[in-house]
């Protein structure tokens, strides 16, 4: 087994040794044992300790590795610890006080509630703190490092009943504070604890007498960015014997044009973009605005091995984006609340549903919709999804991240239209949630936060099949939609031999329906793995069906496009409907495409369930040269991966739902 890899550490010119953050896959992991101790061996022959850290399901395990970096790489392998080195036990660097203090600062008293070490080993000390005025929370992650000079501290504000600016805190005998580099700029400051992101600093205290150069060096690093790396061999592979990116992989990578188009994107984000501008991860305002859907597979395509200090910050600004939402959900002491305590909660969307559950939590009026001061709306689980946490957490460690993303699926699996037998009336209602809960399945393995979350995978494939219009079709027709909706103001088609109002259906939703399953295929077995992949195949054959040629000659599918009624229903619109230009063409069918052009989920949907489901091809019939075509394009072609995956909506400006 070949286990070499290329680490490298971004913190940044001078900073020669360091504990670095290493995700690595499975295989590896198993070498990794933490009785026996691990080492790494560098390609200058020197060896240095590993601490593991924690596993991330499928995605590998987390490993600080204590290593030195004469330049921005070094290239290693994991060797057993032959008993010659170990590693001493956790020590606290004699400037930093023998017990970290802050203080909270608000209208009312805010007192200090609980503190819980999360994880202490050789390589650092993890500590959770609450405090809390009896009406909001702010809870705390505090990070040391063995021997460093440093102390990360994440602060995290949750749970008012009213919707009130943030407290102020301060942190007792600190010398210098700073705003960790990616969280200073862009991110909103004065909003309300409802949705706030959590906003993390890099604290030092008075440095003592006769401390050494690498000790200065490290104290420099707190107006830097903190010093984490990656594992740049591992980071985006697809193959057996190296990680596999979340369930789907990452999007296709190949083209050096790609590549430069991304790194531009990555350098004008970090120098122009705002935190709610129409960019690449960005929110909408607006919850029923389109910039919220993403294809969650290309945030892997923000990674930018030749300058990861920047993709992390990017990566890590999007994850705080999708943060900054009021699910902030915990009891008066600060901690997260558990179901078992309270099992009659029912939510939707997240939020609590005040109409139907019994558990009102601590609330006496249900909470506002939408946050006043960072004007963010609660979730939708049509329009968002958690993959930025997701393709963060898949590569570094936040466990202020970790939490939020833990009680998202606690608060997924309380949903009152799942537990009830239903799914979310719109396709992409059942699509996302399925993409988002098989990536959490597949983070969090077999802990709780990971079988709560493939359990709600199963109960929604259920759900769907018991709910979808697609069931009541006659059998042996090719258009099988999830939903349709009919008489919509905002795109009212019409059939052109009645001029009766059609059904419509939209295309990119339906794609994040099939790219939900395949995610969730990922992570069931069995009996459970079946019916999701079944979906996924019945509709890549309805998807394939709403294909058109433009004039260009360029494959494409229509924004929304008409589905016929009664007897008819299940047919495809016969081709000369189909036609631009065609005078049916205009009442059967919105062009624009939307999410479909954006991103390339449908294109991405085709192919990749083509390469996974055997019989697939044999479905698609009459459509396998397309689907092919699509499928080499997908690979092959930098035109289209520039257009798909990365390039904003041009035109008008307009966001379409």
């Amino acid at each position: 087994m070949n286990n070499s890899f290329k680490l490298q550490h971004p913190a940044g010119e001078g900073i020669p040794v360091d504990w670095v953050d290493v995700t690595v896959p499975m295989d590896i992991a198993d070498k990794v044992d933490e009785g026996h101790g691990m080492l790494f061996e560098t390609d200058y022959g020197a060896r240095f300790p590993v601490v593991t850290q924690f596993v991330r399901g499928k995605q590998g395990i987390n490993v600080r590795v204590l290593a030195s970096f004469a330049s921005d790489y070094v290239y290693g392998s994991f060797v057993p610890n032959d008993g010659l080195l170990r590693l001493p036990d956790f020590m606290r660097h004699p400037s930093i006080p023998a017990e970290f203090r802050a203080e909270v600062h608000g209208e009312q008293n805010y007192v200090l509630h609980s503190r819980q070490v999360l994880r202490e080993n050789q390589a650092e000390r993890l500590e959770r703190i609450s405090f809390s005025d009896g009406d909001g929370v702010v809870v705390m992650f505090v990070r040391m490092r063995s021997m460093h000079p440093v102390v990360d501290v994440g602060v995290r504000f949750a749970r008012r009943a009213t919707d009130g600016m943030l407290p102020r805190v301060t942190f007792d005998e600190a010398h210098e504070v700073n705003m960790i580099d990616g969280f200073a700029s862009g991110l909103p400051m004065q909003i309300d604890p409802l949705c706030a992101p959590t906003q993390w600093y890099r604290i030092t205290y008075e440095p003592v007498a006769g401390e050494s150069m690498l000790e200065r060096k490290l104290r420099s690093t707190a107006k830097k960015l903190w010093p984490i790396g990656a594992c740049t061999s591992y980071a985006t592979h697809n193959t057996p014997d190296g990680a596999r990116w979340l369930t789907l992989g990452v999007m296709p990578t190949s083209t050096m044009a790609y590549r430069t188009t991304v790194r531009n994107k990555i350098d004008d984000l970090l120098a122009h973009g705002s935190f709610y501008d129409k960019r690449e991860g960005a929110q909408a305002l607006s919850a029923n605005q389109a910039g919220t859907q993403r294809f969650g597979i290309a945030e892997g395509g923000l990674l930018e091995l030749s300058n990861l200090s920047a993709s992390y910050r990017v990566m890590r600004v999007i994850a705080g984006d999708e943060e900054l939402r009021p699910i902030h959900y915990y009891r008066e002491d600060g901690k997260p609340i558990e179901l078992e305590d309270h099992k009659q909660l029912r939510t939707h969307n997240r939020r609590l549903d005040w109409r139907n559950s019994k558990d009102k939590l601590w609330f006496t009026s249900e909470l506002p919709r939408v946050a006043m001061h960072s004007r963010r709306t609660t979730d939708d689980e049509q329009h968002t999804d958690d993959l930025g946490i997701d393709a963060f957490l898949a590569l570094w460690d936040d466990p202020a991240l970790e939490e939020s993303r833990r009680m998202m699926v606690m608060l997924d699996f309380a949903d009152t239209q799942t537990i009830n037998g239903w799914t979310n009336s719109a396709a992409r209602g059942i699509g996302r949630p399925l993409l988002s809960l098989a990536t959490a399945a597949w983070l969090f393995g077999k802990t709780e936060a990971g079988m709560l979350a493939k359990a709600t995978c199963i109960a929604i494939v259920h759900n769907t099949l018991a709910t979808w219009e697609g069931k009541d079709v006659p059998a042996g027709r090719p258009i099988m939609p999830i939903s349709t909706i009919k008489g919509n103001a905002s795109w009212a088609l019409f059939d052109p031999r009645t001029m009766e109002p059609m059904r419509a259906a939209a295309p990119y939703e339906h794609a994040t329906v099939i790219v939900g399953c395949l995610a969730a295929a990922e992570v069931l077995t069995g009996t459970t793995k079946q019916p999701a992949l079944g979906l996924a195949t019945m509709l890549t054959q309805t998807v394939m069906n709403w294909l058109h040629r433009e004039s260009s000659g360029a494959l494409e599918w229509p924004f929304i496009d008409g589905c016929f009624d009664g007897v008819d229903d299940g047919l495809p619109l016969p081709q000369e409907w189909c036609v631009e230009g065609a005078p049916q063409f205009g009442l059967t069918r919105v062009p624009g495409g939307s999410w479909t052009v954006w991103t390339g989920a449908t294109a991405f949907a085709v192919s990749y369930l083509m390469s996974k489901t055997a019989n697939a091809k044999a479905i698609l019939g009459k459509h396998l040269p397309n689907a092919l075509k699509i499928q080499q394009e997908l690979l092959s072609s930098s035109d289209y991966l520039t257009q798909r995956f990365i390039a904003m909506p041009a035109g008008d400006g307009v966001v379409r739902d």
